[in-house]
């Protein structure tokens, strides 16, 4: 993450990770009524999001509890990349761009 800036497109596990789910729709749903087909599909879409929400939410903890051990153990560090050529003043963090990934995949 550290040459790159924001992320401007959904990563492209998303659709991989919502394959099952249309496969299932393409492929086995449409011989189901209307109303249950979209209630499997729907708890199946709610599981997911909900699994989803729990693996952010992991990610988020990760990654915040890092980047300030990163703050706390090395403070001379971000002040020198900078006059070096680094990290520049006002640049995204790591954790900046994570989030921000987070919410294009969403």
């Amino acid at each position: 993450f550290q040459a790159k800036g924001l992320p401007a497109l959904p990563s492209a596990f998303m659709a991989e990770a919502l394959g099952p789910v249309a496969a299932f729709a393409r492929e086995h749903a449409l011989g189901m009524p209307a109303e249950e087909r979209r209630a499997v599909l729907d708890e199946s879409l709610v599981l997911v999001a909900q699994r989803y929400a729990q693996l952010v939410s992991e990610l988020a903890q990760t990654t915040l509890r890092t980047e300030s051990s990163m703050k706390r153990l090395q403070p001379r560090r971000h002040a020198g990349a900078a006059a070096e050529g680094g990290v520049e003043t006002g640049a995204p963090s790591d954790s900046d761009k994570i989030f921000a990934q987070l919410r294009l995949d969403a």
